[in-house]
This record gives C-alpha cells, sequence and structure tokens, in this order.
C-alpha cells in the first residue's frame, strides 16, 4: 500500500522528559502525542533508547492509516481478490484498513492492515482474508475455501475482540467529483447463537470525530448464512461525501452481540462506489477548452499572416 511521508517534532522540556509529537501524512494533522518521562531510568543512554523505541511505535501507528483513494470518473471497484489465496499476511488494497476498537465517534486506535487466510468456522478472533460465499455453500469445507480465489474481507468478533467496535473503513478522495451511486455486499458465512447490528455510515476529514448513519439502510443484521447485497439510496448521503478531500465509508458495529453462545463470522466484498465530474468542474473545463481553442485560432491567424506577408515580399 501506498505511504505518504510524516512528519516529527521533538522537544526536550527537560533532562529527562522529552515531547514527542507525530503529524499525520495527510493533510498535516496531527496524530498523536505524548511524553517520554525517563525521570525513573539512569543515565542519558536509557532516555536516548527510549525515545528512539517510542519514535519508532509512533511511525508504525501513523504509516498504518490508509491513504485516501482518489476517485475518478468512472466507478470504483473492490472485490478484495488481491487478498490471494496464499496463507502468509496479506495487505489490504489502498485505502482500506479494518479496526477492533471504533466507537461512534472515533475510528478506532487499533488499526490492522494486513490479514492472514483462515476459514468461515474458526473461532479466533480476528480480521481474516476469507473466501467469498460466491459459488459456495454453509458446508464447504476448509479445502474449498481456502482454494477459492474469489476472497472476500472477514471478521470474527469474540468477547474481547470487536464486540463492539469492529469495522471495515474505506479512505477515499472526491475532491471535483459528485458521487450517484454506492454499493457492497455483507455476507454471513458463519452463523452462530449471537446477532449482530451492522451500520453504513461516513465521516468527513482526515480523522472524523463524528459519524452519520445512511438513513436508508438502517440496522443491518443477516441471521442466515449468504450475501446480502445492500444498495445506498440516500441522496444526503451520497451527497454529503461528494466534493471532499478526505472522506470515510466504514460498515461498523457499535453495539454490543445480543443474544447467547458464539458470535458470527461476516465479511463484506464487492464494494461499489460511483462518481461524476461536479457541475463546476465541468463548466471549468468547457471554459477552458474555449479559451485554448480561441488561443489556437488567433495562434493560426499569427502565423498565417507572418507567412503570407513573407510570400508577397518574396
Amino acid at each position: 500500500m501506498p505511504r505518504r511521508a510524516a512528519s516529527m517534532a521533538v522537544e526536550c522540556r527537560s533532562a529527562a522528559v522529552w515531547e514527542l509529537t507525530l503529524f499525520s501524512p495527510h493533510g498535516g494533522i496531527e496524530m498523536t502525542r505524548f511524553v517520554v518521562d525517563a525521570v525513573r531510568r539512569s543515565g542519558r543512554k536509557d532516555s536516548r533508547l527510549a525515545l528512539a523505541g517510542c519514535m519508532l511505535l509512533m511511525i508504525d501507528a501513523v504509516l498504518a492509516v490508509a491513504s485516501p483513494v482518489a476517485l475518478t470518473t468512472g466507478t470504483y471497484v473492490q472485490n478484495f481478490n488481491v487478498l490471494g489465496t496464499g496463507t502468509g499476511a496479506a495487505s489490504l488494497p489502498e485505502g482500506w484498513d479494518v479496526r477492533s476498537d471504533a466507537t461512534a465517534s472515533t475510528l478506532g486506535a487499533t488499526v490492522f492492515t494486513t490479514v492472514v487466510r483462515n476459514t468461515w468456522g474458526s473461532s479466533t478472533g480476528q480480521f481474516r482474508n476469507v473466501a467469498a460465499a460466491t459459488g459456495l455453500s454453509g458446508t464447504s469445507s476448509a479445502t474449498a475455501q481456502n482454494d477459492a480465489t474469489n476472497r472476500a474481507l472477514g471478521l470474527r468478533q469474540t468477547d474481547s475482540f470487536g464486540d463492539p467496535g469492529g469495522s471495515f473503513n474505506f479512505n477515499f478522495s472526491s475532491t471535483g467529483m459528485t458521487l450517484t451511486a454506492m454499493s457492497f455486499d455483507l455476507m454471513l458465512l458463519s452463523e452462530q447463537g449471537r446477532t449482530t447490528s451492522w451500520q453504513a455510515q461516513y465521516g468527513l476529514g482526515a480523522t472524523p470525530s463524528s459519524f452519520a448513519t445512511i438513513s436508508t439502510l438502517g440496522d443491518l443484521a443477516p441471521s442466515v448464512w449468504g450475501t446480502y447485497s445492500i444498495i445506498v439510496s440516500d441522496t444526503a448521503a451520497l451527497t454529503a461525501m461528494s466534493n471532499q478531500p478526505h472522506a470515510w465509508l466504514r460498515i461498523v458495529t457499535t453495539a454490543t452481540t445480543a443474544g447467547s453462545g458464539s458470535r458470527d463470522t461476516f465479511a463484506i466484498d464487492n464494494v461499489s462506489v460511483t462518481a461524476v465530474p461536479e457541475p463546476s468542474t465541468l463548466a471549468g473545463l468547457a471554459v477552458a477548452l474555449v479559451c485554448s481553442a480561441a488561443f489556437r485560432r488567433r495562434s493560426f491567424r499569427r502565423s498565417f499572416l507572418q507567412r503570407l506577408r513573407a510570400w508577397t515580399r518574396s
């Protein structure tokens, strides 16, 4: 996944206390700040080691944030097949990350940008690279799932992982674009005793402090194995996400699961966003074309006259 440069400010408050500020690669937004207190450590060497360790942790945290995808005219589609069928960790597509501790007003601090392949029925709490439901059945074997080239981005919640707070996040830029359509597939891949309610939400800015639920969808709580195709028809939401330097679409659960027993395995797939140029962008392009045509006409006329004069003088 492409990364952008981050910046860091380091300030020595005293001989024992250093303050580090790391800035996001997305618009220079301050991401995090904390103090390394070396009072309890002995010697300047230990202080420097602590400072270096904290620098590395902060850099990792910021670089894990997904770089926004710049939407262009047409339809953006993400089917997650790029995750592949290998057993190693697979990087999420550009613009995507997943988080286990999202809240109603925050993206969440625990960010994952890689996933490993696993089957639907594994009870391990994790985000995972799973086989999509398409072409398979609820009783498909582990071998069939692992070999399937049609992949999806999945989550198995546990009482200590993602319940609540599991979130699939797409970070994009729609500058100069109007969003006209959006859809995605929500898959229930392992039916268990508990019920999870999902919501599709959007937030604006590099690090949103509030999110709006796409009103036409409400709570999404699949209860039977299979694929649920979700179409966003909320024009107000599409308008709000249009012509934005930073926007987030997330499929998130912020409420604790209901019922008893184990938790389901869910996945998302086939995310689609259609955009067209903003009217103002089209108007500007038209003006530019007219000006360009006028300039070319003047240039041609000037060149023609110069050649005509040269010819009459010869």
